[in-house]
């Protein structure tokens, strides 16, 4: 996870983004991608910041690749 990710979300609002990360990840420490997201929320209206939380390890499994609507 990138140090300045609040700063790198927030540029990119107003635009819908979705945040995915997983339950267990070497890279990425949980709590600090959820202080990150919630760092940035302010600078994104209402419903266009989502942050997904996925019961697995790092990789990105069939049902997760599917387009999500926005």
């Amino acid at each position: 996870m990138p140090y300045d990710l609040p700063d790198l979300l927030e540029a990119m609002a107003p635009r819908p983004v979705l945040v995915l990360t997983h339950e267990w990840d070497r890279e990425t420490v949980l709590m600090d991608m959820d202080k990150a997201v919630g760092a940035a929320q302010h600078a994104f209206p209402k419903n266009t910041l989502d942050f997904m939380v996925l019961p697995t390890y790092n990789h990105f499994v069939p049902d997760v690749q599917e387009v999500r609507p926005v």
